[in-house]
């Protein structure tokens, strides 16, 4: 009976032990009092800081052109709650380039930056020699005095071929219950091909030259399932959301007029 005593209570501490270690490989994530898990990775505070989106840089306000790109005029600021930019750019690359682009930094009173937007063209394969409008307007934020503005560009082998600077009309111009101005006319093909992805910029300049709107147009008319055809005229309107100044500071509107075919 002693014997199968002593083995009974070997057996209870091998059991035990067994529990022991069992407990020693618990996940440590895991709480023993049975609460909620502990966070794994860095505590709270640091990560706040790690993801912190503010840049704790100032940014010197004004341009800065990357070397072969040729900015002809621009207008940039804050007015009246509303950020602009307008950017008239040239490519002096001497070569083809995929993209013109812009990216503008908003900064504070103490030029310390406030955002990151990205001003684009609708254009791309742009030759040597040819001029591009970029433009961006934004809801400024409340503390925004005035930004810093980098144009870049991308390189790459032209996927189709551009045809530019196609001759464009003014036929309508001024207010719009819809809009700060409107612009309406049209753009003639005078490639001499079959065209398609017409682009139309309507540019607004003010006093000394200066640009106070660019706006896309919209195709209204004279395109034919896509195609914008040799000889044919299209029509567009081009409706500003903002207009820097006044609109009685219009003194001219140009019009450039744009499209592609495939590479011969």
């Amino acid at each position: 009976m002693r014997r199968w005593a002593l083995l009974g209570i070997a057996l209870v501490l091998a059991l035990a032990l067994a529990a022991c270690g069992g407990d020693d490989e618990q996940d440590d994530t895991q709480p023993r009092d049975g609460g909620a898990p502990t966070a794994e990775g860095p505590d709270a505070a640091a990560t706040e800081e790690a993801n912190d989106p503010i840049e704790l840089v100032p940014r010197e306000p004004g341009m800065n052109v990357q070397a072969g790109l040729t900015l002809v005029t621009y207008s940039v600021g804050v007015e009246e709650g509303t950020g602009y930019f307008f950017g008239e750019v040239r490519n002096d690359t001497g070569q083809s380039l995929r993209q013109i682009y812009a990216t503008l930094y908003p900064l504070d009173g103490e030029n310390y930056p406030l955002d990151t937007l990205q001003a684009d063209s609708l254009l791309a394969d742009i030759p040597p020699g040819q001029t591009i409008y970029l433009a961006r307007t934004y809801p400024a934020p409340e503390n925004a005095t005035d930004a810093q503005v980098w144009v870049r560009y991308e390189t790459g082998d032209p996927a189709l071929q551009g045809y530019f600077d196609l001759p464009g009309t003014v036929d309508a111009n001024g207010s719009d219950p819809a809009a700060a101005y409107l612009v309406q006319g049209t753009a003639e093909n005078t490639s001499g091909v079959d065209l398609t992805f017409p682009v139309v910029d309507a540019v607004l300049i003010g006093p000394d030259d200066n640009l106070i709107g660019v706006a896309h147009g919209v195709i209204t008319g004279g395109v034919q399932d896509g195609v914008w055809p040799a000889g044919e005229t299209v029509t567009f309107e081009a409706r500003f959301d903002y207009v820097l100044g006044d609109i009685a500071q219009v003194r001219d509107v140009r019009i450039a007029a744009a499209g592609y075919a495939p590479l011969p």
